[in-house]
Parts: C-alpha cells; sequence; structure tokens
C-alpha cells in the first residue's frame, strides 16, 4: 500500500480478530514465514496466479514484459561476464513488488483444498507436503520452524486436526508478529508501552 506502515499488517490482524470475537466467528490465522521471499519467488508462478484470479491479459502481458527484460551481470576480477536474464525476484518498493501477497493467495488455494480433502476422509499426508510442492511451485522457501495455526472460537479437536494434516503448530493468542502482540489488548497504553 502507498505509503503504508509496518504497523498496518498488526492493526488489521488485531480489528479481524477483535471483530471475529464480538460476532462468536470462527477464525483461523495461519502465520507462515518465508526465507528471502522476495528475492526467490518465481515470476513465472505469479503470472500463472494472476492469470487463475482472472487479471486482465492485457495487463499481465505488460508486466511480464516490464520484468522479463531485466539482466544483470557479475564482475569477476573487475571483468564483466555475459549478461544473463533473472527469472526470480522482486525489489522491495518497486511498484511491482506489490503483486507479492499472490504469492501467498496460491499457498491459501493450496491448504484449503488439502485440509478439507484430508480432514474429511482421514487421510494423513506426508511431512510437509504441502509446503514442500508450494516451495517447487514458487520458488519461496518456508521456515517451517515459525508456522503457526491459530484458533480463535475455533473447536480444538477440529484444530488439532488440521494441525496434525498441515503438519505444524498451534498457536495461541496472543502471539508475536513483527515484534508485537497480536491480539493484546491494542486499547491500553500498556500494550504500546513495552514497544
Amino acid at each position: 500500500m502507498k505509503n503504508g506502515h509496518i504497523l498496518d499488517g498488526i492493526l488489521t490482524a488485531n480489528e479481524v480478530i477483535d471483530k471475529a470475537r464480538k460476532m462468536t466467528k470462527e477464525l483461523l490465522m495461519f502465520k507462515v514465514d518465508f526465507k528471502k521471499a522476495y528475492y526467490l519467488v518465481g515470476w513465472g508462478y505469479l503470472d500463472d496466479v494472476k492469470a487463475k484470479i482472472m487479471f486482465p491479459t492485457l495487463w499481465r502481458k505488460w508486466i511480464k514484459e516490464c520484468i522479463s527484460m531485466t539482466t544483470t551481470f557479475f564482475l569477476v576480477n573487475c571483468t564483466p561476464t555475459d549478461e544473463f536474464p533473472l527469472e526470480r525476484g522482486l525489489r522491495k518498493g518497486d511498484l511491482i513488488s506489490s503483486s507479492f501477497f499472490l504469492a501467498t493467495e496460491g499457498l491459501h488455494v493450496m491448504m484449503k483444498s488439502m485440509v478439507e480433502s484430508n480432514v474429511y476422509i482421514g487421510y494423513r499426508i506426508g511431512d510437509h507436503d504441502c509446503f514442500t510442492c508450494f516451495e517447487t511451485i514458487s520458488g519461496l522457501k518456508v521456515n517451517f520452524h515459525k508456522i503457526l495455526l491459530v484458533g480463535v472460537d475455533v473447536d480444538d479437536f477440529w484444530l488439532n486436526e488440521v494441525t496434525s494434516v498441515l503438519r505444524c503448530k498451534i498457536g495461541k493468542i496472543p502471539f508475536v508478529y513483527l515484534g508485537m502482540l497480536i491480539y493484546g489488548n491494542m486499547w491500553r497504553l500498556v500494550f504500546w508501552e513495552r514497544y
């Protein structure tokens, strides 16, 4: 978002949880961390996701042309190598980097279909299969030690079933994201004094 701030995501997450609790609606939050996400995301993958969610063909073509014309070279002993094209990565702050959010949409779709099919038929997949498949398709590397699934007003039995399918840990509210509490009481001054 233009003029966005790192706290925007934290505030939004807190507001979503607060609204779900007030309306007594079930809410699942999935916290996933990618290693060097902006450097590794594949351009072809992003274009495929854009196609699936009906981004206009002409717009996709323009974006593809902008990023696929990128080339680079290395200096070896002060001598430049031949130029070669790049196939992945986005620069933080570039206008095109805003399309990074689409990368997580692919993971969302994969996880949703996997959880729905596996929980209902009782089938157990191998360790981290969903994430390994996602890594292969997108180029993004999942940091398996930081994956959490947090439920708000979700039945514990169902939450345990889902986490066993996804092979991740159950997180509890409040939890820390980017150094700040998610669903600490942000209306109290003491919540902000810690930071």
